[in-house]
């Protein structure tokens, strides 16, 4: 770099690559990939929700500052 610009890496190339690599299904391939996920995130959270109420009656101060969640 020189003064904050790149002098050996054309990023105009750089950015063209970049879009030809991506395929032109990509959003509907994510979305498919994640269409579970917003379930799994619920199931998750319903698994360790007693696991949060535990720690919120815990010690506020513990003796080892590693396990302060603060």
């Amino acid at each position: 770099m020189e003064e904050g610009q790149f002098t050996r890496i054309d990023r105009e190339e750089v950015i063209r690559k970049l879009r030809e690599a991506v395929p032109a299904d990509y959003t509907r391939r994510f979305e498919l990939a994640n269409r579970l996920m917003p379930a799994l995130r619920r199931a998750i959270a319903r698994h360790f929700h007693s696991w949060y109420e535990e720690l919120e009656r815990a010690e506020p101060n513990p003796y080892y500052l590693m396990n302060n969640r603060c």
